[in-house]
């Protein structure tokens, strides 16, 4: 009998665009997206986003937008 490979609990990473609100930062951002399975911590989460959109500071502008990763256990490809 041949083992089948098992998905379950397989996590995939995805990015997506998100516009910046008037009250948010890089923490709350962190704060909503981090999957703390694949981050030891919002620090290291932000890291990865301020590299993945070019910032050299924590500052962020009403308006613009930002590229965040995030990871679901959903397959989304072809």
């Amino acid at each position: 009998t041949k083992a089948q490979e098992n998905d379950e609990g397989k996590a995939y990473k995805y990015y997506k665009s998100i516009s910046i609100a008037s009250d948010d930062t890089l923490w709350s951002i962190a704060q909503e997206y981090i999957d703390e399975e694949h981050y030891d911590s919002i620090d290291e989460y932000i890291k990865e986003v301020k590299k993945l959109n070019h910032l050299y500071n924590n500052t962020i502008t009403y308006g613009e937008h930002l590229i965040i990763p995030y990871y679901s256990d959903a397959y989304i490809g072809g």
